[in-house]
């Protein structure tokens, strides 16, 4: 019986993207992250957790505003270095799923 509790308990985590639950399953599975596609200066990834796939961006790149109120972009500084390849493990993305979990881009893609 408290198994089907600490399932449910998980599900509704995970449901409600509980960003420490994502980041302590991640570390604690070892799970691959895999390269999707790149889009607007966004690498896109998906992972598994608890049976369910999930994708988030990795953002590249970042726009800046200069005085005169024109737009460039800029190569995200945290980025800058890191190797980003077809397979990676997910714990590595942690700093881009925590942020794609509290801005909502942490969707999960339809079976």
């Amino acid at each position: 019986m408290s198994s089907n509790l600490i399932t449910a308990s998980k599900v509704f985590k995970i449901d409600v993207m509980d960003k420490n639950f994502v980041k302590k399953e991640l570390l604690k599975t070892k799970v691959l992250a895999y390269f999707k596609h790149f889009n607007l200066g966004k690498l896109y990834y998906s992972v598994v957790i608890n049976d369910e796939t999930y994708e988030f961006p990795v953002s590249t790149v970042k726009q800046v505003v200069d005085k005169n109120s024109s737009v460039t972009l800029q190569l995200a500084e945290d980025v800058c270095g890191a190797k980003f390849g077809l397979e990676i493990q997910a714990s590595f993305l942690n700093r881009w799923i925590e942020r794609a979990i509290e801005s909502g881009d942490f969707v999960k893609l339809s079976e």
